[in-house]
């Protein structure tokens, strides 16, 4: 079943300021052998997590590339008030690198990649009605990660684009004759990270914190600064709570019909 949009976000249409095509990027933006091509399938109106995006056409530029010593890149906006501005976004990948000794099995070594973190990837500045402005640094491995990773190396303030995966474990798909879909460890787990490692892409989920959300908003001014990143999609919300942060889980009883049984 697919999650439906939630009327609490309003997508940004980027299309006039997209400068890029994503499958002609270099710049550590390359395409992998084993690379499942699922970036591809983002294209126009779509919903990730719950939120609405627009994402660029095939026909065309259909990503904002930062880099450094260009101008920001300025997004005007219809006066509007904002919580927090959601980014779809990825920096470009490093070259793996290990500390010496780390990740060693045996006489093989572990490609470890995106572990660097810190750096300031690039600036967003808040501009208000009133004529006041806002800066706030988009750090590596915080608010933006590049596409290949290594495991452990997810962002610490932003989240992959792909909702985690829920299927029956394998237990139950015995009990119902089924062929289990998943290995028993994974089975068992009856979840999986949308992540993926080394191979396939990751696009990173970023909620930017709006430091005055009792002013109007009326653009976005990006502008790289040590490393070049890509901008996919941006949509806005007036929700108090943290939009990527997840709740506890609550528990339902329900009372079931009369001849009805649990199976």
């Amino acid at each position: 079943m697919k999650t439906p949009a939630s009327p609490h976000f309003t997508p940004v249409d980027l299309k006039r300021y997209f400068n890029a095509r994503r499958r002609k990027l270099d710049e550590g933006f390359g395409w992998r052998a084993g690379d499942t091509g699922w970036i591809d399938s983002l294209r126009g109106p779509q919903t990730y997590r719950g939120m609405p995006f627009l994402f660029g056409c095939e026909a065309g530029p259909d990503v904002l590339a930062l880099r450094p010593d260009e101008p920001p890149a300025v997004i005007a906006l219809s006066p509007l008030l904002a919580r927090y501005v959601l980014f779809v976004q990825v920096v470009a990948d490093r070259s793996p690198a290990s500390p010496p000794g780390f990740g060693e099995i045996g006489p093989a070594t572990l490609p470890v990649e995106g572990n660097p973190l810190g750096d300031r990837v690039s600036t967003y500045a808040l501009r208000y009605a009133d004529g006041s402005e806002a800066d706030v640094p988009v750090l590596r491995r915080f608010a933006i990660q590049q596409n290949h990773i290594s495991w452990s190396a997810s962002a610490f303030a932003a989240l992959q684009l792909r909702g985690p995966i829920v299927h029956a474990s394998t237990s139950e798909d015995f009990a119902f004759t089924r062929v289990p879909g998943k290995s028993f460890f994974l089975g068992e787990a009856r979840t999986e990270s949308g992540r993926m490692d080394r191979q396939g892409e990751n696009l990173w989920l970023y909620a930017l914190p709006n430091p005055h959300p009792e002013k109007e908003l009326t653009a976005l001014s990006l502008r790289a600064e040590q490393e070049v990143s890509l901008i996919f999609a941006v949509t806005t919300t007036r929700l108090t709570q943290h939009p990527l942060r997840l709740q506890g889980r609550h528990k339902l009883k329900l009372r079931l019909p009369p001849g009805v049984l649990l199976n």
